[in-house]
């Protein structure tokens, strides 16, 4: 006898990067506004270079688990705006 397909409940999907992007755009004409002139290509070079170094930085530590914290969104947005040659604090 066949079993009965159960029915779906609920799908999940990883939303960013994967459903939602970035506004590279935006992102380039807030900095703009705080006087940070960058094109928005290289706001897409500096994020994905900060990925990067966030990665290498957790996996230095040994953290495992939730990167969903202040502390590691605080360091993301810091080797982001490094990777865009931001060296001012205010910013």
């Amino acid at each position: 006898m066949a079993a009965r397909a159960r029915p779906l409940r609920a799908v999940f999907f990883d939303a960013g990067n994967t459903l939602v992007r970035m506004d590279y755009a935006a992102i380039a004409a807030a900095l703009g506004r705080l006087g940070v002139r960058v094109a928005p290509a290289d706001v897409a070079r500096a994020e994905w270079r900060a990925r990067v170094r966030l990665d290498a930085d957790l996996r230095a530590a040994g953290r495992a688990g939730s990167t969903e914290s202040r502390a590691t969104a605080a360091r993301y947005l810091s080797h982001v705006l490094d990777a865009l040659g931001v060296r001012d604090a205010d910013v």
